[in-house]
């Protein structure tokens, strides 16, 4: 039996061990320096991130949107050409050439008071676009902290449960002697036993959710997420490169969601205009030539002609494309004030939160640890003295692990309550606005 345990504890710490990281390629970081530097962290995503292009190339598209929105209505050629005779002539032996017309005309739709509204709505659309990279990249920037803190999470939890694990392997291999010599009962050795093999579960479920937060942050970053031992990462460690937060919303921290509704109502609203514009019609100015051969019937050899066509808009008026986006406008509206009041309260909570779980944290990564460490080495001693049973081993043991992954879920959920607040007060995304 301490054989497959030692077995088992071997596997364990060799999944535990760190492998090959991509991220010591030459130019790519490290992940805990993109967690411990948020310039660091926003220049990598703003360059690497797939998502981020993406609403680049949409910025793109809307840059080109503003120079097509300029640009004027192609003129029209026509040429015609008739009195081609099917028939007999009235003057007998006149060919097609003595008797056809040749017609070339030039004409020219000009727009009326449309260009300059459909341009501003264009130009809106693009600010709009460049508001929706800031969120994405913000929004990413979010992700890819989060996802990194989950690995580095699992790989301290994991930590600790196998070195619990091996402490435990220690004791029972040296119990396991004390059982051949009679002076221990099997009974309690059995008790030890079976608190090992529950260590080691622990320990093996923390490594699986290591392995697949590992691969769940590759997916999203491109690159290993793997932090090397020799970086000393602890989540304790990575709370005091935390800088402190503001705990309002104001105009310095700028939401670009909400921002980005605002803009929106903005471009409907000059899409209203620009639809209302619809009942101006346009007129058409063309010139014409006309080169007519049936000189004979004293027909003008070469005339010139010109005229004007202009719409009659009773039907289309633009009446109700906008009164569609003016309603898109009002709704925009009514969505930045929603966006607003829930910012607000979205970050009062999490200050509170936050504010809850940082006295927890003090409290239990000092007196409770420090106590509980106390307790434990009181009872080892007490037990190789033979004045304290395994009961109050294996307890005080449990006791003191189980502080430990307390102490760590605190420190992870600070963590997750600051990446929040983070967002919701738009702090990374006035860093990607300033790049």
């Amino acid at each position: 039996m301490p054989k497959n345990f030692s077995f088992r504890l071997a596997i364990l710490l060799l999944a535990l061990a760190p492998s090959s990281s991509l991220a010591t390629e030459i130019g790519t970081p490290s992940p805990w320096d993109l967690m411990t530097s948020p310039e660091l962290l926003v220049d990598w995503v703003l360059q690497n991130d797939v998502m981020v292009s993406a609403a680049q190339a949409n910025v793109d598209a809307a840059s080109a949107q503003i120079k097509q929105a300029g640009v004027f209505q192609n003129p029209s050629f026509e040429f015609s050409m008739g009195n081609m005779p099917a028939g007999r002539t009235v003057s007998r032996g006149l060919g097609f050439n003595e008797v056809a017309y040749y017609e070339f005309t030039l004409e020219q739709t000009f727009e009326i008071g449309k260009r300059r509204p459909r341009i501003s709505s264009a130009k809106a659309a693009k600010e709009a676009s460049e508001i929706e990279l800031i969120h994405t990249a913000a929004q990413r920037i979010h992700d890819v902290r989060k996802a990194i803190g989950r690995v580095l999470y699992f790989k301290e939890k994991a930590a600790l449960l196998a070195s619990q694990a091996a402490e435990n392997q220690t004791i029972l291999d040296l119990e396991n002697q004390r059982l051949l010599l009679g002076d221990i009962s099997p009974n309690d050795f059995s008790r030890l036993q079976l608190d090992s093999l529950e260590l080691v579960t622990d320990a093996r479920q923390a490594t699986t959710d290591y392995q697949a937060a590992l691969a769940s942050c590759a997916a999203l970053l491109g690159i290993s997420c793997e932090i090397a031992d020799s970086e000393s990462p602890t989540l304790a460690k990575l709370l005091e490169h935390t800088p402190n937060l503001p705990t309002n919303v104001s105009a310095e921290y700028s939401r670009p969601d909400i921002a980005l509704a605002g803009q929106l109502a903005l471009v409907a609203e000059h899409e209203q205009r620009l639809a209302s514009r619809n009942k101006i019609p346009d007129p058409s100015i063309f010139v014409g030539y006309t080169h007519d051969r049936f000189t004979i019937a004293d027909n003008l050899s070469h005339t010139f002609s010109v005229g004007i066509s202009i719409p009659l808009t009773f039907a289309n008026t633009g009446r109700h494309e906008a009164a569609a986006a003016g309603a898109k406008a009002i709704e925009q509206r009514a969505l930045q004030r929603q966006l607003k009041r829930e910012a607000e309260a979205e970050i009062a909570e999490l200050n509170t939160q936050l504010a809850a779980l940082m006295e927890t944290n003090a409290l239990f990564s000092t007196e409770a640890v420090q106590q509980s460490t106390a307790v434990l080495e009181g009872t080892v001693k007490g037990f190789n003295q033979g004045t304290k049973s395994m009961t109050d081993l294996l307890l005080a043991r449990r006791t003191h692990t189980n502080l430990g992954l307390k102490v760590i879920d605190i420190q992870y959920q600070i963590f997750v309550v600051t990446n929040q607040l983070r967002m919701a007060l738009g702090l990374d995304a006035e860093i990607v606005q300033n790049r």
